[in-house]
């Protein structure tokens, strides 16, 4: 199922001459709207819904209820759990990104912070990738964690060959975090769960150029 949610509005940018074009932030004249989601990790009611803004020049996806969670997990009011050998959970995002007059926009890389927890013989994947509408071409940043393992951890994936918008033009660009967790031979009684953007701000950051078109 897949729900339209508001977004949160645009912040100021950070002035720098990108690829050429004239000294301007890299957001400074885009506008974003329409935000639509679609995924395991996507709620479509409540006070934790994805939402998106522009930070400096970033576009910033916030996923406050994003989390994969395998081995015994316990759910239930009476304190009993079920088992899942494996779990996986994703949340796509579309967002409309417009252009100002006579500008292009590219996505230049993809950051991702999670947090992990991860018995021994447990093994997870996170992946946070981002694309436009009508381009195979996708950034990727990956990171694959092995148990024991108790911590933060970052996805990082530059872009070397940025594909640009049509000159002015709005197109949707698509954000998509993904997570799975195989509890392999870690104790049954064990739990793993893996949140993508981290214990306090669960989000996906892509940092965004113009060039004059």
């Amino acid at each position: 199922m897949i729900k339209r949610i508001s977004l949160l509005g645009a912040a100021a940018g950070i002035a720098a001459s990108l690829l050429g074009a004239p000294a301007m932030a890299a957001t400074d004249g885009l506008a974003i709207s329409d935000l639509i989601a679609g995924g395991t990790g996507c709620p479509k009611t409540g006070p934790y819904q994805v939402s998106a803004h522009l930070l400096g020049d970033n576009l910033v996806v916030d996923f406050p209820a994003f989390d994969v969670l395998a081995g015994t997990v316990y759910s239930n009011n009476d304190g009993t759990g079920t088992f899942r050998t494996t779990a996986r959970g994703n949340c796509a995002v579309s967002i409309k990104v417009t252009p100002p007059a006579g500008f292009a926009f590219a996505a230049t890389d993809v950051t991702s912070r999670g947090y992990a927890t991860l018995a021994t013989g447990a093994n997870a994947s996170a992946i946070a990738t981002v694309n436009l509408a009508g381009d195979d071409a996708t950034g990727t940043a990956r990171t694959d964690l092995k148990g024991p393992f108790y911590n933060s951890f970052t996805l990082a994936g530059k872009i070397d060959e940025p594909r640009y918008s049509k000159c002015g033009e709005a197109t949707r660009m698509t954000v998509d975090t993904m997570a799975a967790i195989n509890h392999g031979t870690a104790e049954k009684s064990a739990t793993s769960w893996v949140e993508n953007g981290g214990r306090d701000d669960k989000l996906v950051s892509v940092k965004l150029g113009l060039k004059a078109c």
